[in-house]
């Protein structure tokens, strides 16, 4: 099932230039013209785009552990808080499964600044780890630290944010990642030829705003 999860990530997905490659994180941010959330207070999440488009943001993962007491992943890639003139850098990204917390740095610190929302659906015998749909919440020091850094005249919410997904194993793949929108050159194998000994399963729902 989870190697089904990654094959379908896979096909969203922007090239990448990360020597390992294990699989996607996707976040699907939600817009609001008004109210507390970060959209509804002008705030944009932005990140690498996926090539369907839709404003769906893919995160390359590059690292993983699944097999050990405190399960994470890590993704090179970075997220931006956009606040008109003003932004905030979320980097050195890390998902921290048995929390169930996206962290990273932002501003100087060191901290959980989502929750996913979700289940998180390991299996030991593959090294993978998948999940989808989760929504995702601000932690209450992220929120703060956003509200101060971004100048908020409003506390924020800690929903509303948007969903994420995720399918990657621990198993190096071969395959590069689809090409970017745009790109001339021909789209690599399909990723099930890419995965190592697939198992059957059903590709993860698509994600819908909520």
């Amino acid at each position: 099932m989870v190697t089904a999860v990654v094959a379908a990530i896979l096909s969203a997905c922007p090239t990448i230039a990360a020597a390992a490659f294990h699989g996607y994180a996707t976040i699907r941010p939600v817009v609001h013209a008004s109210g507390n959330t970060l959209s509804g207070q002008g705030i944009e999440i932005v990140g690498p785009r996926a090539t369907t488009g839709g404003g769906v943001i893919a995160l390359s993962i590059d690292s993983l552990d699944v097999g050990g007491i405190n399960p994470w992943a890590k993704s090179p890639a970075a997220l931006t808080f956009a606040h008109g003139p003003d932004s905030l850098r979320l980097s050195g990204i890390r998902f921290d499964f048995a929390d169930r917390t996206l962290e990273g740095s932002l501003a100087g610190r060191r901290l959980a600044v989502f929750r996913l929302g979700t289940a998180v659906d390991i299996e030991p015998a593959t090294l993978s780890v998948s999940f989808t749909g989760g929504r995702l919440r601000l932690t209450d020091a992220a929120a703060r630290l956003l509200r101060s850094r971004l100048g908020l005249e409003r506390a924020l919410a800690h929903g509303g944010v948007g969903q994420v997904s995720m399918g990657a194993t621990e198993t190096t793949l071969d395959c590069p990642p689809p090409q970017e929108r745009g790109d001339p050159q021909k789209p690599p194998p399909p990723p099930s030829e890419c995965i190592e000994e697939p198992s059957p399963g059903e590709p993860p729902p698509v994600v819908t705003t909520p």
